[in-house]
This record gives C-alpha cells, structure tokens and sequence, in this order.
C-alpha cells in the first residue's frame, strides 16, 4: 500500500487536522537539524519516520480499535500537544473547569503542571515510597531491573504541588504523601538518577 492509501481519515475535515501535525512535526524536525525542507522531503520524513513507526507502536499495543491509522495517529498526536499545554499552579486553582481536576493534575518542570483527565486508567503509575521507577522531568526512568509483572511504581511526593497532600496515604506505611518543593524534588531525582547511571 502507497503512502497516500494508508494515510486515511472517515471525517475530511481530519485532513486539514492531520497536515497541522505534520507541518509542526516538520518545523521541529527543520530546528532541530537547524536547515530548511521543502514540503515533499518534510511529508516523505514525517511517513518514514514519525508516522509508520508510531502506527507500529501502537498496532503492537493493540491501540488502533476501529480507528484508520491515521485517526489513530492523531489520537496520539493529540495526546502529546495535550502533554506540553502546562499550567502555572495559580492558574490551575483559579480556574474552576482545571481545578475541577485536581486529580489529574502532575508537576513536570517547577511550577508547570499538566491536567489530562482524559488519559486512560493503564497510563497511571501508582505511588510508593520505595518506587520501582524515578520520576525525574516528566520522564520516568526504571529505578532498578524490572521484570515481567513487576509494577511501575513512582513517589507521587515529585507530581504534586509543594505542600499539596495526596487523596489517600501511602498503602505500606500509613504515611501522608505531601509535594515536595521544587528544589527539593529536582534534588532528590536528579541525585537518584546519577546513582542510576553510576
């Protein structure tokens, strides 16, 4: 199948959806290699390299449902966009419809945080104080070698506000969970993550 015949949407306003994606994915990749790409190199790149293996991930993951591949390409591209919109602390309570979501609030970098009620319950980690992984900027790095059926487990103390206090205490010892400072959380993980790395 041609490239053309795989990128299929059910809406047609979808396409003019889809070529906002790929024109912002092609004005990151021309930052990044710091050069200029005519339209026809940027949609060739985007098919090989962004695309195809994203609908591949996604196939494996059993993700694609009744989507076309490209709608649920999309889906992704949409839940990515949704990852770098973050909020400053003050604005998530001011506002009643992002204060509403609390729960779903997670710092990433100082005092910005994301509110993403829409992701589904398997992208959830579930707190420890003796986590599995290390939350450190957003990304969460193995804490140790897993193995199949362990789960991934990180201090929820780095997600949330200074001072903020987790719904639920910690389930094995009893203790509340309480956001730490930005210093100190950025201290800890990034300590931690040089252990890591040895």
């Amino acid at each position: 199948m041609g490239r053309r015949a795989s990128v299929i949407v059910s809406d047609p306003w979808d396409y003019a959806k889809l070529g906002e994606h790929v024109e912002a994915w092609g004005f990151r990749l021309m930052q990044d290699e710091g050069k200029f790409c005519d339209r026809a190199s940027v949609a060739q790149r985007w098919f090989e390299e962004e695309f195809g293996p994203v609908v591949g991930m996604l196939r494996q993951a059993g993700l694609i449902g009744d989507r076309t591949d490209a709608e649920a390409y999309m889906w992704v591209a949409a839940e990515r966009y949704r990852l770098i919109r973050t909020h400053r602390w003050d604005e998530i309570l001011a506002s009643p419809s992002l204060s509403a979501d609390l729960h779903a609030a997670a710092r990433w970098f100082e005092d910005r945080y994301t509110v993403s009620p829409e992701w589904p319950d398997e992208c959830y980690v579930n707190h420890s104080f003796e986590p599995t992984g290390l939350w450190h900027l957003g990304f969460i790095f193995a804490a140790r070698d897993l193995v199949q059926g362990d789960e991934i487990t990180v201090d929820y103390r780095h997600l949330l506000a200074p001072g903020q206090e987790e719904s639920f205490n910690d389930a094995a010892s009893g203790e509340k969970i309480t956001g730490l400072s930005w210093q100190e959380s950025l201290a800890r993980s990034t300590r931690a993550l040089a252990a890591l790395l040895g």
